[in-house]
């Protein structure tokens, strides 16, 4: 089987969507009131032990850490008001404004938020295996060894409360990066109090399963339906919010023309519109001058195999050779490259984007290639010429964004011819069946989907590999 995952931080080569068309700027008067739609369903608001997307963008608009991003991506004070760092690279320490308080979900006053709410986030987190640990374990001096049962002493975690407004975090390497790590929701801070008080009901889908220090208060959640934010009036920055409620209905997918249909009405203030839609032409022609591209998403989404597969509820194989043949082929690293080189992203993209926005998704790494600067050259660029490693195949990769950097059937074609040779030698029978999982109301993944297939199935031939879309209810694809 071959999932669809998403992360905000990782390596990997990767299929990015992030670029949507917008029509903005039209008929909701009322500037005060921020309306539009969500598509991706929170599961969870417990942010100390949840790393995805659909969550954390709920949170982030709840509860602020020590520094967040500005609009042109900088880092910028949030909790913290100052920080310094030692010549070492070693200890990062940062001074909390004192007018940051908790509030419960009706605006009242819980407590001030103290240097001791981000030691209880990081135990916390460690304690109930947080799904972004990995991307502090390793970094905080002591902490790997009290996940790993070493020590169960978490006093000798490198995160200390030095007084009430000084929290200090000593690494086990320079990490020059440090700080852009702080804006991650696992070192975001809690309040011990409040979090024994909730117990197991700690970030459950309920306004009043956590407090909040951010720019807004969570006033209603109704799963695939709305989610309703109103200002924090007592938000120490709270001059610098302008917009005082944010209204946002559940949107599918499966009626293109709703979102245009409901910002004419005015029910929504900035609406998504779909370029294969019906529509498209008549909006584009209408709203021409207020149709933009929206900003490459940080978020990366990619294809994964199932390696280790032990279910089949939902698929074509009617054989148990069929599933061992498909098993042993996804554990051969040729068949994988085959894969890779053989998926045109451009052409999936295209189904929810149009041709001409199509190319304008597309990331080749789960992070920017621009993420960092490694001397003279770009993260992107140093990991291209790490790529040889895999293969001569992969020399003069261009990782850049905003355009394919592996679909080249002729290399498809040979990793696949090299694939079958190895696994005929192992008894497997072709074609090899892939399951391929889609959420059956989503029509721009379902047409996506049925890219891919026709994609590899022409690149590689039938005879050879069968990817079967399953269409899935909601339910069953969540």
């Amino acid at each position: 089987m071959i999932k669809m995952k998403k992360r905000l931080i990782g390596t990997g080569l990767v299929l990015a969507t992030g670029i949507l068309l917008s029509a903005c700027g039209q008929s909701n008067t009322d500037t005060s009131t921020y309306s539009s739609t969500f598509s991706a369903n929170p599961t969870t608001f417990n942010y100390l032990l949840d790393y995805y997307a659909d969550n954390t963008a709920v949170i982030t608009n709840l509860v602020d850490g020590l520094l967040e991003n500005d609009s042109y991506g900088n880092l910028v004070p949030a909790l913290a008001e100052d920080w310094s760092v030692s010549s070492d690279g070693l200890i990062y320490t940062y001074k909390l404004r004192k007018d940051a308080k908790w509030y419960t979900a009706d605006g009242e006053e819980y407590a001030s938020v103290k240097a001791q709410d981000f030691v209880t986030g990081i135990k916390y987190a460690a304690d109930n295996k947080g799904q972004a640990m990995d991307l502090i374990q390793n970094s905080i001096k002591g902490l790997n060894d009290y996940v790993t049962g070493v020590t169960n002493d978490f006093s000798t975690v490198g995160v200390k409360a030095l007084d009430d407004y000084t929290v200090e975090y000593t690494l086990t390497r320079p990490e020059p990066y440090w700080n852009s790590k702080t804006t991650n929701s696992i070192l975001f801070p809690v309040n011990e109090e409040f979090l024994k008080s909730k117990d197991k009901d700690f970030g459950t889908l309920t306004p009043d399963s956590i407090l909040y220090n951010g720019p807004y208060l969570l006033k209603d959640f109704t799963s695939k339906s709305s989610i309703e934010y109103v200002k924090n009036p007592h938000y120490y920055d709270h001059d610098k919010v302008t917009i005082e409620k944010v209204k946002l209905a559940y949107f599918d997918g499966s009626d293109q023309e709703m979102t245009i249909r409901n910002f004419e009405s005015g029910a929504y203030s900035i609406a998504g519109v779909y370029p294969n839609s019906s529509n498209y032409a008549k909006t584009k022609e209408k709203y021409q001058d207020n149709i933009v591209y929206s900003l490459q998403d940080k978020t990366s989404w990619y294809f994964n195999f199932n390696v280790n597969r032990k279910t089949y509820n939902h698929t074509a194989k009617t054989t148990d050779e069929q599933k061992k043949s498909a098993q042993t082929a996804i554990l051969n690293k040729n068949f994988r490259q085959a894969i890779n080189f053989g998926i045109d992203r451009t052409a999936y993209s295209a189904q929810s984007n149009g041709e001409e926005a199509a190319s304008k998704t597309l990331r080749n790494t789960l992070v920017p290639p621009t993420f960092v600067q490694v001397g003279d050259k770009t993260f992107g660029e140093v990991t291209a010429s790490k790529l040889v490693n895999y293969g001569t195949e992969w020399s003069g990769i261009n990782l850049a964004d905003a355009q394919d950097a592996y679909f080249n059937k002729e290399k498809a074609q040979a990793r696949f011819a090299e694939a079958k040779k190895e696994l005929e030698a192992q008894g497997v029978t072709f074609p090899i069946h892939l399951d391929v999982p889609v959420d059956q109301t989503n029509k721009n993944a379902v047409s996506g989907m049925n890219s891919v297939k026709q994609t590899l199935e022409t690149v590689l031939g039938s005879d050879n590999i069968v990817i079967d879309v399953q269409q899935l209810s909601t339910d069953d694809f969540g």
